[in-house]
């Protein structure tokens, strides 16, 4: 993290040291968004192979004899 020396009362690096933080927390929060995103689609796509794998194989009105 970065060290911005400051001072309210001359006005010295607030702007600076406001915008750093704030890309700081807006770059940790797309990351946040980007795992949950890999994680949703990851999920998504778990539910739909076993969603396949309950399916019966072959067309749905096949009649089986022996």
């Amino acid at each position: 993290m970065d060290f911005y020396k400051t001072s309210a009362c001359t006005n010295l690096n607030i702007k600076e040291s406001f915008t750093c933080l704030t890309e700081l927390v807006l770059q940790a929060h797309r990351k946040e968004l980007d795992g949950l995103r890999i994680r949703t689609s990851n999920e998504l796509a778990l539910a739909e192979l076993e969603e396949e794998e309950g399916k019966p194989e072959g067309p749905v009105n096949s009649s089986k004899t022996c």
